[in-house]
């Protein structure tokens, strides 16, 4: 409603506005909303920042949908734009909701290599590091991986 009133009043949207849209979407649990907003901005060519995505990642993870978190993490690098902690951590507790550790755990490794503080996706310490689907060495293959996905070519690690 409030992007739909935009056009009507002849009032440019941005990034802030459609972030605060997509956020509010998410908080609703209409995770399905928050991704048709997204799809509209880009229609009107906004020009989308880390923030926006961020708030359709949460959004993703509101509505259990680690799938669809992965691909808009993915879609993010490919439009230049470099994932902050709140991105990682996002779609880390999206594929801890969604039970697939072994995304969770490529997330938080390739977090880690880069300084970035994220924390597991609902398990704590030792509890986390002894999962059985968290491998050593996990982060290397993450981009290879989560491409593959988030367009749906490879079931994803740990069983679909």
């Amino acid at each position: 409603l409030l992007v739909a009133s935009l056009a009507v009043h002849a009032v440019e949207g941005n990034a802030m506005i459609y972030s605060a849209a997509i956020n509010a979407a998410g908080k609703g649990q209409r995770w399905d909303y928050a991704l048709e907003l997204l799809d509209s901005a880009r229609e009107v060519a906004v020009l989308l920042d880390v923030i926006t995505y961020n708030c359709a990642i949460n959004a993703c993870r509101r509505g259990l949908q680690w799938a669809s978190s992965l691909h808009l993490f993915r879609e993010m690098g490919l439009a230049g734009l470099e994932a902050d902690a709140m991105t990682y951590q996002a779609a880390i507790r999206t594929c801890g909701a969604g039970r697939q550790w072994r995304w969770a755990a490529l997330l938080q490794e390739e977090a880690v290599s880069k300084g970035l503080a994220v924390a597991p996706p609902g398990l704590r310490g030792k509890a986390w590091s002894l999962h059985p689907t968290v491998a050593h060495g996990a982060g290397e293959r993450f981009a290879s991986d989560a491409g593959q996905a988030a367009t749906g070519s490879a079931e994803a690690p740990g069983g679909a």
